[in-house]
């Protein structure tokens, strides 16, 4: 693990998270991956999201930016929902939860499998 990435207990992200959008938060889970933001996913009512926290605020607006200007069935970029202070050090950016696994869990045999697409998604980036 990195030692950049943010380390916030679990408990005080939930306690936000039920401040924030009210008592109706479950499935708090953290996601593996990452260098700096601590990123955990979590379901608000039936919608599933994900939640990262970090010191960087202008990371998560350049997500938003890339969401809102980029954003394609070619090139897949989650919704960003919501942007702000988690306390006095920490920012936080919430995002709708989007189908898939960070490339560095697979093995070599899948990874060749996927480069076609991968290749497809860096082409239309490029375009």
């Amino acid at each position: 693990m990195s030692t950049l990435k943010t380390n916030i207990d679990q408990a005080s992200i939930l306690a936000f998270l039920e401040t924030h959008f009210g008592q109706r938060i479950s499935s708090l889970l953290p996601i593996r991956g990452g260098e700096t933001s601590q990123a955990l996913s979590f379901r608000l009512d039936s919608k599933e999201y994900v939640v990262r926290i970090n010191k960087d605020r202008q990371s998560f607006l350049k997500d938003q930016f890339a969401y809102t200007h980029f954003s394609s069935d070619k090139i897949p970029i989650p919704k960003i929902v919501d942007i702000g202070a988690f306390d006095a050090v920490y920012s936080f950016c919430i995002s709708e939860k989007v189908k898939g696994e960070n490339l560095d869990t697979f093995d070599e045999q899948t990874v060749r499998k996927l480069l076609p697409q991968m290749i497809s998604i860096l082409e239309a980036v490029h375009h």
